[in-house]
């Protein structure tokens, strides 16, 4: 009887026990992140059955290309895990950016072509999803205010708008004031 090629690489035994299909990828849009970050906590950073280095090798196939490269030099080891989700955090968890993009994605939706009943489904859906991640952000005190500042950003030159964001002292979203 012929050995287990598997059981001579037990990694390679847990790896095996999730679909491709079920690992979320991320984009490295900071629209994208709530999402992904949600996902991938949900299916690989909860579990208990994974060890620190089979998580680290989960979350770098999850960031392709040049998203992975902020990772890339940590050594995959059970102990790095941490150190490793904690980067990808740093760098992808930012609200103002993560709140920007999304209002962006609001007022950049293309206009609804007469009697297009797919233009409008898609302006809904893209408006829907944009709103639902700004409320996970709890942002819906402030969703006016955050318009308006964005709105006010898209008004002025870019070497001003370059300016205000250089002069922002945090990863939050500015204020009406702060403008």
């Amino acid at each position: 009887m012929a050995a287990n090629p598997l059981a001579s690489h037990p990694m390679q035994m847990k790896l095996a026990k999730l679909p491709d299909s079920e690992l979320p990828k991320f984009s490295g849009k900071y629209e994208d992140w709530l999402t992904f970050s949600d996902r991938f906590q949900h299916t690989i950073h909860n579990r208990k059955d994974l060890s620190g280095s089979e998580k680290l090798k989960y979350l770098q196939a999850a960031l392709p290309g040049e998203t992975g490269r902020v990772i890339e030099s940590i050594s995959i080891t059970d102990s790095n895990y941490s150190t490793a989700w904690d980067t990808v955090k740093a760098k992808y968890h930012h609200e103002r950016e993560i709140v920007f993009n999304h209002l962006d994605r609001i007022l950049d939706q293309a206009s609804v072509q007469p009697g297009c009943i797919a233009d409008l489904e898609k302006l809904k859906a893209n408006c829907n999803n944009s709103y639902t991640a700004l409320k996970t952000l709890n942002r819906n005190n402030t969703l006016g205010e955050d318009f308006i500042v964005k709105i006010m950003l898209r008004k002025v030159d870019p070497e001003t708008r370059k300016e205000f964001k250089k002069s922002l002292c945090d990863r939050d979203v500015p204020s009406l004031n702060t403008f």
